[in-house]
């Protein structure tokens, strides 16, 4: 199940916003406990001007809250701002590197539109007067990108062919074997009646064929057997 995203903002109702600092608090303090462990770092945390809570909120300890807060405030403030300064030169080299293959992707994306564009006119013209010396590689480029394309396309419309017509096949199968059976095995109350000795129901119309005598019959009037 996908969690919901919390819209961000000052909760009004009072027993919510409650049941949200002590909630986050305590997620809060775990975080910064863990980091502390994980990474072998001094941490702390301090939380203060809630009306819910009559004191601060201090991690892990009020005096080596104040040691991490003392050891801070002794860095000159050079070292400070070079630190600030590093992590955003790092930032920023980072988003322009990121900005750069975009750029790049773009500028292919772009390249690859306008080939095209020539390659279907020159099929419709007939020439290749618009292309470029230097385009010539990059028209092959896309011809052959085309191409497998196709191929691509060929391949799956054969397969999905192949699997429709085998589910045709298996549909139809059952339908004849079901057939025959019921064919052979009527169900109860549907089998013909016998057949009477003389092998004709009486009033059906039936014609008995002639027997072969002389002159073809055994010497009845009518050529058949009374």
């Amino acid at each position: 199940m996908v969690r919901k995203k919390m819209k961000l903002g000052f909760t009004e109702n009072d027993a919510a916003r409650r049941s949200a600092y002590i909630k986050r608090k305590k997620v809060l303090l775990k975080k910064v406990t863990k980091l502390s462990i994980v990474c072998g770092v001094d941490a702390c945390a301090i939380i203060n001007g809630c009306p819910y809570d009559h004191k601060p909120e201090v991690w892990p300890s009020p005096q080596m809250a104040k040691d991490v807060v003392t050891r801070f405030n002794n860095i000159p403030e050079i070292e400070k701002n070079n630190e600030m300064v590093d992590m955003h030169i790092s930032y920023l080299e980072e988003r322009v590197a990121e900005l750069k293959k975009q750029v790049l992707k773009k500028e292919a994306q772009n390249r690859d539109l306008e080939i095209t564009t020539l390659m279907f006119k020159a099929l419709n013209t007939g020439g290749l007067e618009a292309v470029k010396p230097e385009g010539v590689n990059d028209l092959v480029r896309v011809i052959e990108k085309h191409g497998k394309d196709i191929k691509r396309q060929i391949k799956s419309l054969k397969r999905r062919a192949e699997i429709e017509v085998g589910e045709m096949v298996e549909d139809v199968v059952p339908r004849e074997s079901l057939f025959m059976e019921r064919l052979m095995n009527p169900p109860a109350g549907q089998q013909p009646p016998p057949l009477p000795p003389n092998g004709y129901y009486p009033g059906d119309g039936s014609v008995m064929l002639p027997v072969g005598g002389y002159n073809g019959f055994y010497g009845t009037p009518n050529g058949f057997h009374p």
